[in-house]
């Protein structure tokens, strides 16, 4: 099957929508969501844009799609911003990595940010005269990072 977070995920239906407020007056939004598929569960927070919460439940549903929980392994990040590929826009990044029990994938976690500038055709990457999404700047479709790079033993790194 697609596991707990396939192709169910691409239709949430709003539980329940609840707020609280954290440290240093930060107001939190959480949003729990139950999509078609009974086995899929999302709940998110957020400190300011309720859009990227949405946003979230796209991009984790895109990479579980592209890189089955069969193939993730502990320690797997990926990223993507593609707007046509479970992101918003070029500036928003989302970051995604499995949650593992008894060593199989049981859940997702995942954080969106909106980042200043990502290389387009006008700082700040929101060009009001575009003509094609390449000019919003760098599209990042769903990646696996590859693992970090350990330092040589005896290299200055």
């Amino acid at each position: 099957g697609a596991g707990p977070l396939g192709a169910g995920v691409t239709n949430p239906v709003t539980q329940g929508q609840h707020g609280f407020q954290g440290p240093l007056g930060v107001k939190h939004q959480i949003l729990a969501v139950a999509p078609e598929h009974r086995e899929a569960l999302a709940v998110v927070t957020a400190q300011s844009l309720p859009a990227h919460l949405g946003m979230l439940v796209r991009s984790v549903a895109r990479v579980a799609r592209d890189f089955g929980p069969e193939t993730a392994a502990p320690g797997d990040i990926y990223i993507l911003n593609d707007p046509y590929e479970g992101g918003s826009h070029i500036p928003d990044v989302s970051i995604v990595a499995p949650v593992f029990y008894e060593e199989q994938v049981v859940s997702y976690v995942a954080s969106i940010a909106h980042h200043m500038d990502m290389g387009g055709i006008v700082p700040g990457s929101m060009p009001a005269n575009a003509t094609g999404v390449f000019q919003e700047g760098l599209r990042l479709p769903p990646l696996r990072l590859p693992p970090p790079r350990l330092p040589r033993p005896g290299s200055r790194e």
